[in-house]
Parts: C-alpha cells; sequence; structure tokens
C-alpha cells in the first residue's frame, strides 16, 4: 500500500482556501499572543505609575506623556507603557485582519 504523505487531510498550502485559512489562523494566534502581553503589562504599568509615578494625580497627562516618548529611545515607566500599548494595537490588528479574511472567504 502506497503512502500518500503526510498532510494530515488537510490541503497544501498554496492551493485552495489554504493560504487564506492559514494568514486567519496565524492572525489569531498572534493577536492572541500580542494581547496576551500587553494587558498584564499595561496593567502592571499603569498599577506602578499610579502607586511610585505622578500618575495619581492626573492620569490623564501622563498617558499623553507617556504616548510622547519616542518607542526607539525612551526608557521608564512611560516607554514601557507606550511599547505595551503599541503591542496591544498591533495585536487587534492582527485579530481584526483574521476575522476579516475568516468572514470574507465565510471560513468557519
Amino acid at each position: 500500500m502506497a503512502h500518500s504523505g503526510s498532510n494530515g487531510g488537510s490541503p497544501p498550502l498554496g492551493r485552495g482556501a489554504g493560504i487564506p485559512r492559514y494568514f486567519a489562523e496565524a492572525g489569531r494566534r498572534l493577536g492572541t499572543a500580542c494581547l496576551g502581553a500587553a494587558l498584564p503589562a499595561l496593567v502592571a504599568i499603569a498599577g506602578a505609575a499610579f502607586v511610585v509615578g505622578n500618575a495619581a494625580s492626573e492620569p490623564v497627562a501622563w498617558v499623553g506623556s507617556a504616548m510622547a516618548t519616542s518607542v526607539t529611545g525612551g526608557e521608564g515607566l512611560q516607554w514601557a507603557f507606550h511599547v505595551a500599548v503599541v503591542v496591544g494595537v498591533a495585536g487587534l490588528t492582527a485579530l481584526a485582519a483574521a476575522l476579516v479574511v475568516e468572514a470574507y472567504l465565510d471560513l468557519t
């Protein structure tokens, strides 16, 4: 008896709806991972800023100044907050792209 391959019955990459399905699955995984990293980091950083920093007196001004810091050359709690927000937005974007692909191509 000949063995036809070990792809487990799934269509090979590059044929049919394989690429959109893989894109949607990868988008869901990447988005979930990014949000799973960003949300606890945001909570921890905001908590530390309220306890240690000046965020307790003016939280909206602190968030505004945190988002004004440079992602590439910043430091401290404000930089960490900015990076966590960027990672969270990237996660939301990846999830949204995956959901759009799934809905448009009816991949359920």
